[in-house]
């Protein structure tokens, strides 16, 4: 299991404009996350290979939309080469929630192993 805190997310809706002042909001925010990143770091960066799941867990003060908050965090976890992909293939569980995250996001990887239902 991998567990990392970032910042509070941006929504989609300022990554997918064409908008130069979403786009810069969207490095700003990179270069915020890479910067927990190295305060966190213990060695080298875990990677989970195959299929994974994802739980996502922004600060109960946000307001932000949860839905609008995953595609930057996956973005980043494959930009890192945390995870291979963020498709279907791969991400195989997103759990989305409110709760504690001390810097605004946080992420919890692990391997993806099937609900295993047992034979009666």
């Amino acid at each position: 299991m991998i567990v990392f805190d970032l910042p509070p997310p941006i929504s989609v809706n300022v990554t997918r404009r064409i908008d130069y002042a979403g786009h810069a909001k969207a490095l700003a925010w990179r270069k915020q996350a890479d910067k927990l990143i190295l305060m966190q770091k213990r060695g080298p960066l875990p990677k989970i290979t195959g299929e994974y799941e994802l739980l996502i867990t922004v600060s109960s003060a946000s307001k932000l939309d949860l839905p609008n908050c995953e595609k930057i965090v996956t973005d980043y976890l494959v930009s890192l080469g945390i995870v291979q992909d963020d498709s279907p293939r791969y991400l195989r569980r997103l759990v989305m929630e409110f709760g504690e995250a001390p810097e605004g996001t946080r992420i919890t990887v692990k391997a993806f192993m099937p609900n295993i239902v047992p034979t009666t």
